[in-house]
């Protein structure tokens, strides 16, 4: 998120510190993802400022250069850090220069999460410690409800888990119906930074519920099932089954079973009025729930409706073009090992004859006829093999192996169009310096 938040307030020509803790020196691969998004971010204008909320001082000195300050602390019911946040909020209390104070963890509004249920309602209760520290504080603030992330809640349909839509089947909690907010993640970025320049938004709550992202879950299976062209097997899940589904698991499966009944059968986006001190963002999200499924797919449509119907087509052509070459290419192999056993019987023959006494040379032939007919055999099988799953690959049916397919060429989707975004990037700072 908070990598989303900067590059929106550099794109919006806001000049921005990033402070950065060093937390994670023994995790090579955290290490080098962290090297290689600040580099991203000094290349791009926003000023590096290494700093720890455990020191004051320098924490001090980086408040004081600014007037603004958007907290990205991570944190979630397994990891407490929200609490930290009011290390910094004591510091903003004594600097005294700060305009603005957005404070971290934008998911659910946790003032209308008061009657939450257990273990999901300690995350919700260190949230509004901090809120009321803020305000006890005296310090100008905004909050910022996103509600829920797309790439948690709706690239798995809702499933505990899963990240991935899934192609065969799927569990609808309750009656499918209730609305939720599921908002992308770069959308969340850019709604937080304009609330800077908005004195409306001074002193408030903001709700970010474009009306397009206001969906129930059995819409959002049905968008996913229009993509993909067939419908998923669909059980529907009771509460009762629901919290029963809690026994015998760990703490984090739990949690997660919990808010999933916040959210989807108590309602807790959308059963509330908003308030005087509350303000609803009802501007329409960069990227629509169509869009961020077909990426899931491997294409991005070019036009909403058109392309999505055309791309699957012409993606299918390939996957049955592929299909031929691979099973083509096994036929012939298997034609020419029959082939060249043939052959090699026609050579062995006379040889058979005039060493008919002899054991060896008999042997080795019916080894070498044996081998001959066997791997023709096998690559006839394995020809056929092919072209039958990539049909069924082709068609919907989803034999074994095709998820791993479709989450390598998800990841190469992924990949192209993070490649594309960093060079358009790049070239419109070329264009206005």
């Amino acid at each position: 998120m908070g990598r989303g938040m900067v590059r929106a307030s550099l794109a919006m020509g806001h000049p921005i510190y990033v402070l950065f803790r060093n937390e994670n020196l023994y995790d090579i691969e955290k290490v080098m993802f962290q090297q290689e998004m600040l580099l991203e971010f000094k290349q791009e204008g926003a000023i590096l400022l290494p700093g720890c909320l455990d020191d004051r001082a320098s924490l001090m000195e980086v408040v004081k250069q600014v007037d603004t300050v958007i907290s990205a602390v991570a944190g979630n019911h397994l990891r407490d850090t929200i609490l930290e946040q009011l290390k910094l909020v004591d510091v903003i209390k004594e600097v005294g220069n700060i305009q603005r104070f957005i404070p971290s963890k934008l998911g659910m509004d946790p003032d209308k999460m008061v009657d939450s249920l257990p273990p999901d309602n300690q995350l919700f209760k260190d949230k509004c410690k901090v809120r009321r520290a803020i305000e006890a504080a005296g310090i100008p603030h905004t909050y910022v409800s996103a509600n829920c992330c797309n790439g948690y809640f709706l690239g798995g349909l809702g499933q505990i888990g899963s990240l991935i839509p899934s192609r065969l089947e799927c569990s609808l909690y309750g009656d499918e119906n209730v609305k939720f907010v599921c908002n992308d993640e770069k959308d969340i970025g850019t709604y937080v930074v304009k609330t800077i320049d908005d004195p409306c938004t001074l002193n408030k709550a903001i709700f970010i519920k474009p009306p397009a992202n206001i969906l129930s879950q059995g819409e959002i299976v049905q968008i996913w099932e229009k993509l993909i062209g067939h419908e998923l097997k669909k059980s529907n899940m009771t509460v009762e089954e629901c919290f029963r589904s809690m026994e015998g698991k760990p703490l984090g499966l739990h949690l997660a079973i919990v808010h999933n009944y916040h959210i989807y059968y108590a309602a807790c986006l959308t059963n509330f009025e908003l308030s005087d001190e509350e303000e609803a963002s009802n501007s329409t999200g960069r990227r629509s729930i169509g869009f961020l499924f077909s990426l899931f797919l491997g294409f991005v449509p070019m036009a909403e409706g058109q392309q999505q119907q055309q791309q699957p087509k012409s993606y299918q052509a390939v996957k049955a073009a592929t299909a031929v070459t691979l099973g083509g290419s096994m036929l012939v192999l298997s034609g020419l090992t029959l082939a060249g056993t043939v052959v090699g019987i026609t050579l062995m023959t006379p040889l058979l004859v005039i060493f008919s006494p002899v054991l060896v040379p008999a042997a080795i032939a019916v080894c070498l006829i044996g081998a001959g007919f066997l791997s023709s055999g096998g690559f006839g099988v394995a020809a056929l093999s092919v072209l039958s799953w990539i049909y069924k690959y082709v068609t919907g049916k989803h034999p074994v192996g095709a998820d791993q397919l479709d989450q390598v060429r998800m990841t190469l989707a992924s990949k192209a169009k993070e490649i594309r975004e960093r060079a358009e990037h790049y070239g419109q700072q070329m264009t206005t310096t």
